[in-house]
């Protein structure tokens, strides 16, 4: 998909503030149909197909931000869902045209503090899968 300028533009200001409030995760390409073309945030420990946050551009201009706190972490679905409610498009995508529309705040919980709760999460969710086998 070609990605415009002003696409670009965005999508590099939500790369900056997840180094920012995240600096754990990895930045990687999208990996598999669901993921490619977006850019995808990672601990480094992550499986295949596993990622924190996804990001990338719509073809109706927009950017979409998958932020996998948001659905995985009910603490931070209760503190931050509300601000974002006028940008979700599903159970933990955002979509918007300009990085300052959004809730600055609520992202700024969302990822600095969501990241790690996510993060531990996961790795249960892993360890019990892993048992059960």
């Amino acid at each position: 998909m070609d990605v415009s300028d002003q696409q670009a533009i965005e999508i590099n200001r939500v790369r900056a503030f997840i180094r920012e409030h995240a600096p754990d995760l990895i930045e990687a390409a999208g990996d598999s149909r669901w993921t490619e073309g977006k850019i995808l945030y990672r601990f480094e420990s992550d499986e295949p197909g596993m990622y924190a946050y996804m990001v990338g551009p719509l073809k109706n201009g927009k950017i979409s931000w998958h932020l996998m706190p948001l659905y995985a972490v009910e603490s931070i679905r209760d503190a931050c869902e509300a601000p974002l409610k006028p940008f979700i498009t599903g159970k933990s995508c955002i979509a918007f045209r300009h990085f300052d529309d959004l809730p600055l705040e609520a992202l700024t919980t969302l990822v600095r503090d969501g990241t790690p709760r996510f993060h531990e999460a996961m790795e249960a969710h892993l360890a019990k899968r892993k048992r059960r086998k």
